[in-house]
C-alpha cells in the first residue's frame, strides 16, 4: 500500500478523482482518508490540514494502521529563492523543523529535536527518478532542494532570508517552505517508510503581485504531480 498525504482537499483531489475509491474511514478526530487504488497500487489518501504538529500525529496514525511502504506528499510550498519560480515543480531533498529550538540546554543544533537528525532525509532514488520523470512529462521548471517546515506563514521574503541567516546560514539549499511537511518527514523517519515530496510552487515570497493568483496556480500543476505519481508507480511495476 502507499500513502498520499497532502494539507488540504485542493492538494488530494486529483488522487480522489482518479482512485478507485472502497470506503472513507476515519482516522482520528474529524479527520479522514479515502481508502481505495491507485495505479494498481492500494492507496489510502488523507488532507492533514496545516501544521506539522497536526501532521506529524495523522501521518503516525497512517502509518501504524495501513503499513504504507511508501508516503507521497504532496500539495503545495513558498518558495523563497529566486531559482524556484511560481507554477515551478519542487522535490524536497532534506526537511529542516523551522521551530525547534533546545540550543540553551541542549548540545544540538536549532532545528534538531534531541538525540534525532539535524534534518530528515527523503528517498534519494526516487528523489532522482521524480527529478528526471518530471523533465520527461512536462516543460515546467523542476528543482531539487531542501525544505523548511514551520508553523508561521508569511508573504515576506525578508523574513524567509533573515530566519535562515539567523539558524540555518550553512544550509545554501534551503529554498522552500511549508507548514506540513516536518511532520510528515518526522513520522516517516520514525517509522523508516520511503518519503517523496513533490510540491507546486504557488508563491514566491516578497512578490506581491502573486498574492491573488496563488492558489489558483498551486492547483494548476496537481494534474502534472498526479501523473508524475502515476508514472513512477508505472515504472515501478515494470522494473
Amino acid at each position: 500500500m502507499i500513502a498520499i498525504l497532502g494539507a488540504t482537499d485542493d492538494d488530494i483531489l486529483y488522487f480522489r478523482t482518479k482512485m478507485i475509491l472502497k470506503e472513507k474511514v476515519k482516522i482520528y478526530g474529524d479527520i479522514e482518508a479515502y481508502l481505495g487504488s491507485f495505479s494498481n497500487d492500494e492507496c489510502v489518501v488523507c488532507a492533514l490540514g496545516y501544521s506539522s504538529y497536526r501532521s506529524s500525529l495523522i501521518t503516525a496514525i497512517i502509518i501504524s494502521r495501513f503499513e504504507p511502504y511508501l508516503v507521497f506528499n504532496v500539495g503545495t510550498a513558498l518558495s523563497f529563492s529566486p531559482k524556484l519560480k511560481q507554477g515551478d515543480l519542487f522535490i524536497a531533498d532534506r526537511y529542516y523543523l523551522a521551530d525547534v529550538d533546545y540550543t540553551s540546554s541542549y548540545q544540538g543544533s536549532f532545528g534538531q529535536i534531541p538525540d534525532m537528525p539535524l534534518f530528515y532525509i527523503g528517498d534519494t532514488n526516487l528523489n532522482g527518478k521524480a527529478e528526471a520523470g518530471a523533465y520527461a512529462l512536462t516543460s515546467r521548471y523542476v528543482l531539487r532542494g531542501y525544505l523548511m517546515s514551520g508553523e508561521r506563514f508569511t508573504f515576506d521574503e525578508k523574513d524567509y532570508s533573515d530566519f535562515v541567516k539567523s539558524h540555518f546560514i550553512t544550509e545554501e539549499g534551503l529554498c522552500a517552505y511549508d507548514t506540513t511537511s516536518g511532520g510528515i518527514a518526522l513520522a516517516c523517519y520514525l517509522a523508516q517508510v520511503s518519503l517523496l515530496t513533490i510540491k507546486a510552487v504557488s508563491y514566491q515570497a516578497g512578490k506581491d503581485e502573486q498574492r491573488l493568483s496563488y492558489i489558483r496556480k498551486g492547483l494548476e500543476v496537481m494534474p502534472t504531480i498526479g501523473k508524475l505519481i502515476t508514472k513512477l508507480l508505472i515504472e515501478k511495476e515494470t522494473v
